[in-house]
């Protein structure tokens, strides 16, 4: 009869203290379960030399490792959602390189030939001086954004 009340009390005591340390679970924010399982070890490293000491300790650190194991994770999927949106990003500035090189290619190649022609003869091929006027001052304004877009 002795021994069926030191183990019940022995239970009761295990029971209690595990439960003791359970408090941490209702916590959301992952770094301050962190911090409440921290906490617990430390409360229960001076009671170590107890069975149930020893059981709460081992299950707090439990506890600790799994809270860290799940941050982590939680913190690897946002450097993936990241990481998607970066390669988007990156992927439709190589399309915007390739179509603005392509274009100042061509560009390149009509100021090449529109230069190798005698501005005489644009005069006189143009409608008049204002068609000329205005062509050369596209034509100006095509190669100084070509410049800027260069430089870039």
């Amino acid at each position: 009869m002795r021994t069926i009340i030191v183990l019940w009390l022995l239970l009761i005591a295990v029971t209690s203290v595990v439960l003791a340390a359970d408090n941490c679970i209702g916590i959301s924010d992952l770094d301050e379960k962190v911090t409440c399982y921290e906490r617990k070890i430390q409360e229960n490293q001076g009671r170590q030399k107890t069975l149930a000491g020893t059981i709460a300790y081992l299950d707090n650190k439990t506890k600790l490792t799994l809270s860290q194991i799940e941050k982590t994770e939680t913190d690897i999927k946002t450097l993936e959602e990241e990481v998607n949106v970066l390669t988007v990003k990156i992927s439709n500035l190589d399309i915007n390189l390739s179509d603005v090189s392509r274009l100042l290619i061509a560009r390149v190649g009509e100021a090449y030939k529109r230069h190798s022609v005698n501005p005489t003869l644009h005069l006189l091929t143009a409608g008049g001086l204002t068609d000329f006027l205005e062509r050369a001052k596209y034509l100006k304004a095509a190669q100084q954004n070509d410049q800027k877009l260069l430089l870039e």
